[in-house]
């Protein structure tokens, strides 16, 4: 099992923090980074081989990453059109031959109980929370029972729930989801998520929702959210994260 990390956009809402760095490289919890975070919790779920897609300041990250203290197998997959593309075609360019994949974006922080719950599946599956109200701008899932048909951000109603970018793919969905990616992308259609994609062959794969019930699985989109984690992560219960 390998995990993919999407880490190629520029992070603007974020403001001066981006300014000489990419956004997972921005502490949260003293001076521990986004990025420092996710890779910890790899780590511990026993995940050994990560891929990390860049773009915006791409030897930065990488020199960044090269220097952190783990015992981690780290690939770098750079998309050089990041700036007129979305992470689809980061995806594209990333190749997992025979693996099941943990997808995540480089912007998620979350605690190692979420993140166990998704590697111990036996299903292809994303996290959802029904605890929350739908948001207005992030992802929903349209749900039927337990199982995913569509993602995105303009879907609402009582089937949908709030979901966030962690995914476990068995490699033959992964490959199914890679394929659609793939047609995307030599149609020129690379401005869009690569969730538009999953909904063109949601039919033909099985991705059900894990709902983590309130436990702690957010982006850090703009300002509000970095400052809002970084008093979340300061409470106790999360010291040891």
């Amino acid at each position: 099992m390998k995990a993919i990390i999407l880490n190629s956009g520029i992070g603007s809402r974020l403001g001066y923090y981006t300014k000489d760095k990419t956004k997972c490289m921005v502490p949260v919890k003293g001076n521990i980074s986004i990025i420092q975070h996710q890779l910890k919790q790899l780590k511990k779920a026993g995940i050994t081989e990560v891929i990390i897609t860049t773009g915006y300041m791409r030897e930065v990250l990488e020199q960044f990453v090269e220097n952190l203290e783990d015992e981690l197998e780290i690939t770098f997959v750079n998309n050089p059109d990041y700036i007129t593309t979305n992470y689809i075609k980061s995806l594209e360019l990333v190749e997992c031959e025979n693996d099941d994949v943990i997808l995540l974006h480089g912007d998620l922080i979350f605690e190692s109980r979420v993140l166990s719950s998704v590697v111990e599946s036996t299903k292809s599956c994303m996290i959802i929370d029904r605890t929350l109200e739908l948001p207005s701008k992030d992802f929903k899932a349209k749900m039927n029972w337990d199982r995913i048909e569509a993602i995105g951000i303009s879907y609402f109603g009582d089937d949908c729930v709030a979901a966030q970018p962690m995914y476990k793919l068995l490699h033959k969905d992964w490959v199914i989801w890679k394929n659609s990616i793939h047609d995307f992308c030599i149609n020129g259609n690379d401005k869009v998520y690569a969730e538009e994609a999953f909904n063109k062959v949601s039919s033909e794969m099985v991705l059900i929702g894990i709902d983590i019930n309130g436990l702690l699985c957010n982006e850090i989109d703009d300002e509000e959210d970095l400052h809002r984690m970084r008093r979340i992560l300061e409470k106790e219960e999360y010291m040891n994260e």
